[in-house]
């Protein structure tokens, strides 16, 4: 194919070519984006409108969660390639996808939020019908991720109504205009009904795998043999898995077996292995559902599919105690709290390193005050000068220029740097709620680890070693809770302290091996090897100079 590119002298052709090539390179996303690029650009020139939507729909979709900054080129890009208010529901869709999937995979909501205010900032007699379709589904989007991340669940149904609207509106348009935007609607909406515990979740569901066969009967271009078709029906078949209590066993089964068919012609076998331990899950045949968990964590791991496993753990504990099998449930929970702690750990480092520049920015701003107040008795001196001393005016007014430039510079110098700091403060402000809602969610970690033990040691007759576990594990997660609050105080203290620092000469090869011998407590993980080399003796002495308080 390749080959027949400088033969084709048509931009419909030369599509019709890189469409192919695109086709060929299956889920590698690496090989398909060029040719996708190269499509588009054809599509455009030859004016092929289902080719350019198509194209810029592949790589939206697949760049939202990978890349960002490409992503927010691709969806500018649809503004000048599909212009007018013919594809403004289409552009509207490219960036509906974009933030759902900043908000589900990057936990995301600034950007939704940012989005929002934007629309707001305008007249609302004054914006378009799409741009109001668009703050509806935006506003459903921003209630849902928040109620979620609040774990204020009683607030999801509230998100309903604004994408309904949405729907309802969307329907005064040509399917053709409507069609991809409906079915990020009906997708949410699916989702809604999913938490809400509503039966209209899987009408929601087919619709989106209605909307997706009538979208591919559009394209009567040309031939496409190695298309994908079944991607989206095998995910859409999974999702109806979900639904567990609002459908019928019956139907339940006719889902499971469309998705496990799609997804065995694909050689998906993580979808295969996910979803089938779904499935057992539901049918309540457990040890099916965590022989299938085991299989979906192996394939993750092997083949480097990013995957929040905690949740997938946590599941696994919850069928292992269903199963009478406390051992493994409780080897689970361990799992799961090691890499909760680990990715809380990780999040609050960088939160914390983040906060260190709102001192910075206090330090430049003091900085910046004397600088100003050095310049303005420099003037006001100048000018005593030039009225008692016209003698001596020119040099003096050469000297004085000299330091104005000098002392102009680093006014200058300190104004930018300033703004880079007030920058990373405003961006650090954001870390700080983070990392204050992190350090909630870390706290309940521990308590609820040591409340479910509680309850386990308290509740049946386990043998002495089982209760000897679950004493242990209360013990950790006392342990993790007590250290994560005497860290949070000692933070506080050195924050708020204004007292310099004690000094005195220490041995860094003995702090080495403190530190290395509480890590290895904390890890308990024995496939990691904790090494040393060096020995004591390596004093660092005390400086005559006092230190700031960090």
């Amino acid at each position: 194919m390749l080959t027949l590119l400088p033969k084709t002298p048509d931009a419909a052709g030369r599509e019709r070519i890189y469409v192919q090539l695109a086709d060929l390179s299956g889920d590698s996303l690496e090989l398909a984006a060029p040719h996708w690029e190269a499509a588009l650009a054809e599509a455009h020139k030859a004016g092929d409108t289902y080719g350019c939507k198509d194209a810029l729909d592949f790589l939206v979709r697949k760049f939202a969660d990978r890349d960002t900054r490409r992503a927010e080129k691709y969806i500018a890009l649809s503004d000048s390639i599909l212009p007018g208010s013919r594809h403004a529901l289409f552009r509207s869709s490219l960036y509906a996808y974009y933030l759902w999937k900043q908000m589900n995979d990057n936990n995301s909501i600034e950007t939704v939020t940012r989005a929002l205010e934007e629309l707001k900032g305008k007249n609302y007699d004054r914006l378009t019908p799409e741009e109001r379709i668009e703050w509806e589904l935006l506003t459903g989007l921003a209630i849902d991720f928040s109620s979620v991340t609040t774990e204020a669940y009683d607030n999801i149904a509230k998100a309903i109504p604004y994408v309904e609207r949405a729907l309802e509106n969307l329907r005064k348009y040509p399917l053709e205009e409507r069609l991809h935007l409906e079915k990020i609607c009906h997708d949410e909406l699916s989702d809604l009904y999913m938490l809400c515990k509503d039966k209209r979740a899987e009408e929601q569901i087919g619709q989106c795998i209605d909307l997706h066969r009538k979208w591919l009967a559009m394209d009567d271009r040309f031939e496409r043999p190695h298309r994908d078709t079944t991607g989206y029906m095998m995910r859409a078949y999974a999702k109806m898995v979900y639904l567990r209590d609002l459908i019928s066993r019956d139907k339940l089964n006719e889902y499971y077996q469309k998705c496990i068919g799609l997804a065995r012609a694909r050689g998906d076998m993580a979808e295969i292995y996910s979803t089938s331990a779904r499935y057992y899950q539901c049918t309540g045949d457990y040890e099916r559902a965590v022989a299938y968990i085991d299989s979906t964590i192996t394939v993750y791991k092997s083949k480097g599919i990013k995957a929040d496993l905690a949740p997938i753990y946590a599941t696994q504990s919850y069928l292992y105690e269903e199963m009478g099998d406390y051992k493994n449930a409780l080897k689970a929970v361990r799992t799961t709290n090691n890499i909760r702690f680990n990715e809380r750990v990780e999040e609050a480092q960088s939160s914390l390193a983040e906060m260190q520049t709102l001192f910075e920015v206090g330090r430049l701003e003091f900085e910046k005050s004397r600088l100003t107040g050095r310049i303005r008795f420099i003037a006001l001196l100048a000018g005593g000068i030039l009225v008692l001393l016209l003698v001596g005016w020119s040099v003096y007014q050469y000297v004085m220029v000299r330091q104005l430039k000098q002392i102009r510079r680093q006014l200058t110098d300190a104004n930018e740097e300033i703004t880079r700091q007030s920058r990373r403060a405003m961006e650090s402000e954001k870390m700080k709620t983070a990392f204050i809602n992190s350090m909630c969610h870390e706290i309940r970690t521990p308590l609820n680890a040591i409340n479910g033990f509680s309850d386990l040691l308290l509740e049946g007759d386990h043998d002495h070693n089982t209760r000897r576990e679950f004493r242990e594990q209360i013990w950790a997660s006392t342990t993790a809770l007590t250290t994560l609050l005497e860290n949070m105080l000692e933070l506080s203290s050195l924050v708020s302290s204004e007292e310099p620092l004690p000094l005195a000469e220490t041995d860094l090869g003995l702090l080495c091996a403190e530190r290395l011998q509480i890590q290895r407590e904390l890890s308990q993980n024995p496939s990691v090897e904790y090494i040393l080399k060096g020995g004591g003796g390596v004093a660092a002495p005390a400086s005559s100079r006092p230190m700031k308080p960090i």
